[in-house]
């Protein structure tokens, strides 16, 4: 199991943060992100699932990010389990998923799994 670094890349005069991490292999996880002060507005994922392959995108509000939960706005229970653009399951506009940290896992797969996840999230406005 690795854990992948993510590509950053701050477009804040544009109003959002775009997270990438890319090279997802089977029982992979993604260096968390530190999130605090942004909504989640969508999450990508492309590539190779492979056999029973997942992602669960999860997030902690720790101090040190340790026990980590999955983000249930996403996917069924948070396990998303093909490639697709997914946005958060709202009850309302002010509802968007926030957390202090958030990072993509990768659960089940096989050899040829290998998946990529874009995160879009934008400055929150609370």
């Amino acid at each position: 199991m690795a854990v992948r670094s993510p590509n950053v890349k701050y477009e804040l005069s544009r109003g959002y943060v775009k997270v990438i991490w890319s090279g997802l292999l089977t029982t992979d996880s993604g260096e968390h992100f530190d999130a605090a002060g942004y909504q989640v507005e969508s999450v990508q994922v492309i590539g190779t699932f492979g056999a029973a392959g997942t992602i669960t995108m999860q997030w902690t509000n720790e101090d040190v990010p340790t026990n980590n939960v999955a983000a249930t706005p996403f996917g069924t229970a948070g396990v998303i389990s093909a490639a697709g653009l997914f946005l958060p399951v709202l009850t309302s506009l002010a509802s968007k998923p926030m957390a202090a940290w958030l990072r993509p896992l990768v659960g089940a797969g096989d050899g040829t799994t290998n998946l990529s996840v874009t995160a879009i999230l934008s400055k929150a406005h609370r």
